[in-house]
């Protein structure tokens, strides 16, 4: 069953008390590894709950996956803010917990200090004029924090964390010329492999793979692969590269995804987007109009309508309220209000229309149940309007 449980309370001050079951427990906010990361500290039985701040493993300044910006200054001010707790239980949610206030201390303060390290000498390397991709692929922990067992590369790594920060300060130019060009990916790489010649490229990536340059051999690789990645060879080439690089891959999180690159790109797997069925009806109800309306622009069809003027009024009746969607151009602007003047103006059930955008419920099903009346322009308007949002 999928849904969502919202949280019954909230707060908006840095440490909220309350008692709950007979415990006095505090709640203290402490952006880490997400901007509302919550830390639980139970001050009568010096037990404090991390979240996700501190785990067995150097953290994930970056998350692969994408994420936004992770500051991580914000970081190293929350594990300090932990450590004037003097907890005696350290409990996080992913690894086992800590015990004792000196070992506690001791894993909090290197924590902490592995972040700060990284951060603040990649930016001294960033102001001493270093390209961001030589600070990534040189920087390592100092001895007396990389040896530790609990700063091991098995989930975040130093590299991914400089390339964050540096991303982070500097945006996406890292101050090559040639960065400041673009042009598509498979052209450019039809050029570059011409070039050199298939044969001769294969046989460099084999020489690579044979020598242990796995950076090198990915380059080739993939440059190989963007020539033409419908070449039974060059797909071959491509996963057999990654899966070698995954082999020495520390992170888990790292060779999970070569490895699921490479089958990908071997055609063993293939990742379809994920479509919400009638299960999840549940969770797109109870998504918040508002939040549900600031990510509908998103989904627009630029490219179908950049010659379409038009604004839609929607008032949903059991809320008593109307939106406005307004298409200008190949921009959708909406808005929780609706102006004096729309061109298109129906009348519907909330729940009905997150069901419509979200893809669980049919245009056509809802026009035969009479699920909305159109009080303004025309059943064949409405639903021109609505086809250009992807679901």
């Amino acid at each position: 069953r999928v849904g969502v449980l919202r949280p019954t309370h909230t707060f908006k001050s840095p440490i909220h008390k309350t008692r709950l079951c007979g415990l006095d427990i505090e709640l203290h906010h402490l952006p880490g590894e997400t901007d509302d990361q919550i830390g639980v500290w139970l001050p009568g039985r010096k037990v404090f709950l991390p979240g996700d701040n501190y785990y067995h493993t150097f953290p994930n300044l970056y998350a692969i996956r994408g994420t936004p910006y992770r500051d991580v200054r914000e970081w190293v001010a929350s594990l300090d803010k932990i450590r004037a707790l003097k907890p005696a239980y350290l409990v996080p949610s992913h690894t086992q917990p800590v015990v004792g206030e000196e070992k506690i201390e001791a894993r909090l303060r290197d924590y902490r200090d592995a972040i700060h390290f990284v951060h603040d000498q990649t930016l001294r390397r960033l102001n001493a004029g270093e390209d961001p991709r030589d600070i990534a692929a040189t920087m390592k922990l100092p001895s007396h924090l990389g040896s530790k067992d609990y700063l091991l590369e098995h989930y975040g790594k130093v590299s991914w964390a400089v390339r964050s920060i540096s991303a982070g300060y500097l945006g996406w130019f890292g101050g090559a010329s040639g960065d400041l060009l673009q042009t598509e990916i498979t052209p450019l790489a039809q050029k570059w492999v011409a070039l050199i010649g298939k044969e001769k490229l294969e046989g460099a990536i084999d020489t690579a793979l044979n020598n242990r340059e796995f950076a090198w051999a990915l380059e080739l690789a993939r440059k190989y692969y963007d020539a033409d990645n419908r070449n039974g060879r060059a797909r071959e080439f491509y996963a057999k590269t990654i899966r070698k690089v995954a082999q020495r891959e520390t992170s888990a999180n790292g060779r999970n995804y070569y490895l699921t690159q490479a089958m990908e790109v071997s055609g063993e797997l293939e990742i379809k987007p994920i479509v919400l069925g009638q299960r999840h009806r549940e969770l797109v109800e109870s998504f918040p109009l508002e939040g549900l309306l600031k990510v509908l622009s998103v989904y627009l069809r630029a490219e179908e309508t950049l010659e379409v003027n038009s604004r839609l009024a929607i008032t949903f009746d059991d809320l008593n309220q109307c939106v406005s969607v307004e298409i200008r151009r190949g921009i959708a602007q909406t808005s929780q209000d609706c102006p004096s003047h729309s061109d298109i103006e129906v009348l519907t059930d909330s729940r009905r229309w997150r069901s419509l955008i979200a893809g669980v419920d049919s245009f056509a099903g809802q026009r035969l149940r009479g699920d909305f009346q159109v009080q303004k322009g025309s059943t064949a308007s409405y639903a021109k309007f609505m086809s250009y949002f992807r679901p």
